[in-house]
């Protein structure tokens, strides 16, 4: 997961956000709950001015990260969501935000990470 997520970054550098999106599609495909990949790929899409892309791939992740294991987006991926619905003039609280803000259930999450 990790050389694909660092093969994207070299992709982006180099100024191809396509190839940058294919290999951060490919990291999805391994492990739809790669928080770091659908971030970036978000980032991406925002930066090419796709921002409804953008913020079909939190949703996406949100999905991802409720049915495998059974917890919310870090607040990384809440926030980047809440500024793309800003820039986007959309408002409310995006899908799968908690109305309080809470900690993820980190029992799940701390074993996923540790595989990384």
């Amino acid at each position: 997961m990790r050389l694909g997520i660092e093969l994207a970054q070299l992709l982006e550098v180099q100024a191809d956000l396509a190839g940058a999106v294919t290999t951060l599609d490919g990291v999805i495909d391994l492990d739809a709950t790669c928080e770091e990949a659908h971030i970036a790929v978000m980032r991406l899409y925002a930066s090419q001015g796709n921002l409804q892309r953008a913020l079909r791939r939190y949703r996406h992740l949100c999905d991802a990260l409720r049915r495998d294991l059974t917890v919310e987006p870090a607040p990384a991926a809440v926030q980047l969501y809440g500024a793309l619905l800003a820039e986007a003039g959309l408002f409310g609280r995006p899908p799968g935000a908690p109305s309080t803000p809470t900690r993820p259930r980190l029992g799940s999450r701390h074993h996923r990470f540790a595989r990384h």
